[in-house]
């Protein structure tokens, strides 16, 4: 076959078509280089697209990073763009090429990239491919559902199904879009290594408006430098990468509304995106700068620090090494609290443990977060497999019933019957739909509880935030961490009082996902005081600065339960009739 050699100075095939040569030279970086083939091919392909000031942005950092995280103002063009590139990336090779969008949920999936996907594809007369709708899919070939474009939800039905979806897809090019990061769950993220094996050419997008640093979204544009490094002003930086999901550092681009292309154009000449009068409203919003949505939708950041009423704020979990691990002084005993989770929520397991610190004070470790596994029966009714699951775990990990409280409002009342038939009555029930207790908040703070919240579960959140102050919590996971720091408050009422958002409230600001890990948690140390621990000065008896003053008499320092000591015998023979947690 003849060959030319008067394109990019490379040889082609005879008849090789402008567009096919561009995608090529796309597809293994030659010629001009990525971007610019890129760019050339999207101007043969779809003449009419617009071109701005973001998108040539995207563009670049998309031909030059392999892992690309975008964070931004409502109607930046992200979704469209991510859908534009993705959509020439599988061109270059179709039967060689994978490119995933996920969405949230089936109908943002058909809200947000699906019609991008539907409008570039009836936008090309010609186009290689099978388009089937019914699927979200367009097959590289007919029948062909293992290389194409696939569009999936992966918040809706069991996450386990949605990562099973995506683990099933191979190629040697892959692309993942991830729209929505900011409530995607992380276990689409933990999919990466697998998706990577055998893969050639990998490539991530992550698209979100900013929520909170913990969420995936959130991890994925973590600055290189760290958090302390960027602020609003800044349009893109080198991002760090999350080892843990494979994920290579790239890097994070910024589109702030007020730098919107149409603001700096000092007209609106692409309405599509955010506007000068989208602007205008949000600026004469009461004190806009001061809510949270200004900072998500306007200036596509990461609120300051106090913007809004959280039990906790992202930068106090930090403070507080929430995140942290204790080295318990000698003794723990375990303990476990479990939030039911009716109606449709999850059913969630949290335990922990209560130790000793070397300063006297009584701390909680927490430990494991177990989701239990609930299915229609018509022979073994939900709480009986609640209970089931419960006992299983208690008793592999150690713990007495009488240490494992549970949420008992409502249908829960119903559940502690259950663990009294089938376990034991030593479970401790806790009311978290009724009222604040008359216990005082803290030794610092002789207030009751009465006095300052509205209702127990907002004396249950916030007990969780007088521990971690006063340094007494710490393993606390990334999924609660978020809770807390969502879970919003507001002083009302004469005389005033803390009144936690109803869970409701949460789901509607927060995509419907319920807190039922903190929930968890919150139980968690409800049980905790209930055997004896206060925020910031031990137990309600002074015998765990008397199990200290045994224990430093005897030069035995951090034995934990991983740990042994040559001592531990004697040192527990001489102190466990003054230092009992069970028996408190």
């Amino acid at each position: 076959m003849s060959e030319v050699t008067n394109t990019y100075g490379l040889r082609w095939p005879k008849g090789a078509t402008q567009l096919q040569i561009e995608l090529a030279c796309f597809c293994d970086n030659l010629g001009l280089g990525e971007y610019q083939h890129c760019r050339n091919a999207i101007k043969l392909i779809w003449p009419n697209t617009s071109d701005h000031e973001w998108m040539t942005r995207r563009m670049l950092a998309l031909c030059t990073h392999k892992t690309n995280a975008w964070t931004g103002a409502a109607a930046a063009g992200k979704t469209y763009d991510a859908g534009l590139f993705g959509f020439t990336f599988w061109l270059a090779d179709p039967g060689n090429t994978v490119v995933i969008f996920t969405s949230t949920t089936g109908k943002m999936v058909r809200k947000r990239i699906w019609p991008v996907i539907q409008k570039l594809y009836a936008n090309y007369p010609g186009c290689p491919g099978n388009l089937v709708d019914s699927k979200t899919a367009l097959q590289s070939t007919k029948g062909d559902d293992k290389h194409g474009i696939f569009a999936l939800a992966v918040r809706e039905g069991p996450t386990q199904k949605a990562v099973a979806d995506i683990q099933g897809l191979h190629a040697d090019r892959m692309l993942i879009v991830i729209d929505e990061g900011t409530d995607t769950p992380e276990a689409i993220l933990e999919a990466i290594p697998n998706l990577r094996k055998g893969c050639k050419d990998f490539r991530l997008i992550c698209i979100g408006n900013a929520s909170s640093k913990m969420d995936p979204h959130g991890r994925l544009c973590e600055p290189l430098e760290g958090w302390n490094n960027v602020t609003v002003d800044d349009e893109e930086w080198l991002t760090r990468g999350i080892a843990e999901w494979e994920v290579d550092p790239g890097i994070c681009l910024h589109f702030d509304g007020t730098k919107s292309p149409n603001i700096t154009a000092g007209e609106d000449k692409w309405t599509f995106l955010f506007t000068n009068k989208d602007l205008k409203r949000a600026l004469n919003a009461p004190n806009a700068e001061e809510t949270l949505g200004f900072w998500k939708f306007t200036r596509g950041f990461w609120a300051p620090e106090g913007t809004r009423d959280t039990v906790f704020s992202e930068q106090e979990i930090a403070r507080y090494e929430l995140n942290g691990r204790f080295t318990f002084l000698s003794r723990s005993t375990n303990i476990a609290a479990l939030d039911p989770g009716f109606g449709g929520d999850d059913c969630v397991l949290r335990t922990g443990k209560l130790g000793d610190l070397t300063d006297g004070r009584t701390a909680i470790q927490l430990v494991n977060t177990h989701r239990l596994t609930i299915r229609i029966s018509p022979t073994v009714p939900i709480v009986n497999q609640i209970v089931a699951q419960t006992k299983a775990i208690c008793e592999a990990e150690g713990i007495p019933p009488s240490h494992l409280g549970i949420d008992s409002t409502f249908r829960g009342g119903t559940l502690a019957i259950a663990f009294a038939q089938d376990w034991s009555s030593e479970i401790i029930p806790i009311e978290c739909g009724g009222s604040p207790t008359d216990s005082s908040i803290s030794e610092q703070d002789p207030r009751t509880a009465k006095e300052v919240y509205d209702r127990y579960i907002t004396e249950l959140w916030f007990n969780v935030r007088e521990f971690a102050v006063h340094g007494l919590i710490r393993g606390m996971e990334i999924e609660e961490c978020r809770q807390f720091c969502r879970r919003q408050y507001q002083e009302k009422g004469k005389p005033t009082k803390s009144v936690l958002d109803t869970k409701k409230e949460y789901k509607s600001k927060n995509g419907s996902q319920s807190p039922n890990e903190a929930d968890a948690t919150a139980i968690l140390v409800a049980v905790a005081k209930k055997l004896g621990a206060t925020a910031s000065g031990g137990t309600y008896t002074d015998n765990a600065r008397n199990w200290l003053a045994v224990g430093l008499k005897l030069d035995a320092v951090n034995v934990n339960d991983e740990e042994e000591h040559e001592n531990k015998e004697s040192y527990k023979s001489q102190s466990e009739d003054i230092f009992d947690l069970q028996n408190i």
